[in-house]
C-alpha cells in the first residue's frame, strides 16, 4: 500500500491499537470472528505491506466485510486527531480488486456498472435536467433511490413542491458513493465529475437530495477534486426542518413509530435531530427511540458489493430487533440503503420512508393516507 495521503500511518495506529472499536464493528459481531474486527485487518495489511507478500483470497475478503460506515469511529481512542478508516481500507480494497481478487459480489457492480452505469443494473436514460425557476431548490439524485425507493423519490418530489412551489431536478447516473466504498477509484472520481459537472451548467439554487451519500459525496468532491459547487448542500430533513413555509398538520397521526439513524445521514452528516423533529410533528402517538441510538446507532448494513449475504442478513435482523423492542407500530428511516436493507430482512412490520411517511401525514387524510402507505410497505417487503 503506497504512504500517501498518511495512509501507512494510520493503518499503523490501528493494528498498534487494542480493539476499542470492537463494540462499533457490527461484522464481527455477525461473524464471530474477530479477525473481521478493524485492528486485526490492519494488522494483517500492516504484515502484508512490511513483508511484500501477495494478495490472498481470504485477506481480501476480509477489507471487504468491513461496513466502512463510521461506526467504528465513534468509539476510536484518536477520534480528535481525526483519524479515519475509510481511506486506507478503499485503498486496500482498489489493490485487491487490482490484484484481481474481488469478491463476486464486487465483481458484478463492476460488470453492472460497465453495462448501465450504476451499479444495480437499472437499464434507463438518464434525462436533462429539470429546471424550473433559478433560485428553487435543485433535486439531486442518482440510481440508488431511482431503483431502490421510487415512491420516496415521488413523495419528495411532492414535499418540495408544498413548501417552494416549485423545484429544479438533476438526476444522474450515479454519485459515485458506492464505488468510492468499494475501491473502485475511476468509476467513483467518473461519476463525480458528471455529477458537479452537471450542476456548474445549472441556474443558481440550492442542492437538495434525499440520500445523505449524494450529499456526502458532493462535499467530498468538492474537497477532493478541487471542485467548488458555490451553492448549499443540504439532506432534504434539513432542507425541510429549517423551512419557513414548512406546513403544520392539524391533526396528528396516533401510531407510535420508531426512527432509525442511517449511517451517512447521522454520522456522515451529523443529523438526528432533523428528521425527528419532522416526524414529531405528524406523529401523535410518539416517536420510539432504539438502544443505541443517534451516531451510534447499529448498522443495517452494507451500501452494495458486500461479499457475504448472510452476514448482512444478521447485521440487519440485529438492528431490526433492537428496533421491535421499542414497540412501535412501524419503523421509519431515511435513507434508500437503510431502507432496502431493513425490507430484506424479514422485519415483521412495516419500513417506512421518511418522505412518504411525511407526505402521507401531510395530507388531507392522514389516517387513510398513513393506512395506504403502511400497506404498501408490507407489500414491498414481501417482494423484495
Amino acid at each position: 500500500m503506497p504512504d500517501s495521503e498518511g495512509l501507512v500511518e494510520a493503518v499503523d495506529r490501528c493494528a498498534y491499537c487494542h480493539d476499542q472499536c470492537l463494540a462499533g464493528t457490527p461484522e464481527l459481531l455477525a461473524t464471530r470472528n474477530q479477525s473481521a474486527a478493524v485492528s486485526r485487518v490492519a494488522i494483517a495489511l500492516r504484515t502484508r505491506r512490511l513483508d511484500g507478500r501477495p494478495w490472498d483470497a481470504g485477506l481480501a475478503e476480509r477489507v471487504f466485510l468491513g461496513l466502512n460506515d463510521g461506526l467504528q469511529f465513534e468509539s476510536c481512542i484518536y477520534r480528535r486527531e481525526g483519524h479515519r478508516i475509510e481511506p486506507y481500507i478503499r485503498a486496500a480494497r482498489a489493490e485487491v480488486i487490482a490484484a484481481g481478487l474481488a469478491p463476486p459480489s464486487v465483481a458484478r457492480v463492476q460488470d453492472m456498472l460497465g453495462a448501465t452505469g450504476n451499479v444495480f443494473g437499472l437499464v434507463e436514460v438518464v434525462g436533462e435536467p429539470l429546471v424550473s425557476v433559478p433560485g428553487t431548490p435543485i433535486l439531486v439524485h442518482d440510481a440508488a433511490s431511482r431503483a431502490l425507493n421510487p415512491a420516496g423519490l415521488r413523495a419528495a418530489r411532492e414535499l418540495l413542491r408544498r413548501v417552494d412551489g416549485r423545484l429544479s431536478e438533476l438526476p444522474v447516473a450515479s454519485c459515485g458513493a458506492v464505488e468510492a466504498d468499494l475501491g473502485l477509484v475511476d468509476h467513483a472520481r467518473r461519476a463525480a465529475g458528471l455529477m458537479l459537472a452537471a450542476l456548474d451548467g445549472l441556474p443558481p439554487g440550492p442542492v437538495v437530495t434525499t440520500d445523505a451519500t449524494v450529499a456526502l459525496t458532493i462535499l467530498a468532491a468538492e474537497r477532493s477534486l478541487g471542485r467548488p459547487v458555490n451553492r448549499s448542500v443540504a439532506h432534504l430533513s434539513q432542507y425541510l426542518a429549517g423551512h419557513p413555509a414548512l406546513p403544520r398538520p392539524g391533526r396528528p397521526v396516533e401510531i407510535q413509530v420508531a426512527y432509525h439513524d442511517s449511517g451517512p445521514l447521522a454520522r456522515g452528516l451529523g443529523l438526528t435531530a432533523e428528521p425527528r423533529a419532522l416526524l414529531a410533528a405528524v406523529v401523535g402517538g410518539g416517536l420510539r427511540d432504539a438502544v443505541p441510538t443517534g451516531r451510534r446507532a447499529s448498522s443495517d448494513g452494507p451500501l452494495a458489493g458486500y461479499p457475504r449475504p448472510d452476514v448482512a442478513l444478521t447485521m440487519a435482523r440485529a438492528r431490526l430487533a433492537e428496533l421491535a423492542e421499542t414497540g412501535a407500530e412501524a419503523i421509519v428511516t431515511a435513507g434508500p440503503y437503510s431502507l432496502r436493507n431493513l425490507r430484506a430482512a424479514d422485519p415483521g412490520l412495516p419500513v417506512v420512508d421518511l418522505w412518504s411517511f411525511l407526505a402521507a401525514g401531510w395530507s388531507t387524510e392522514p389516517d387513510f393516507a398513513l393506512a395506504g402507505l403502511l400497506a404498501s410497505s408490507r407489500s414491498a417487503i414481501e417482494g423484495v
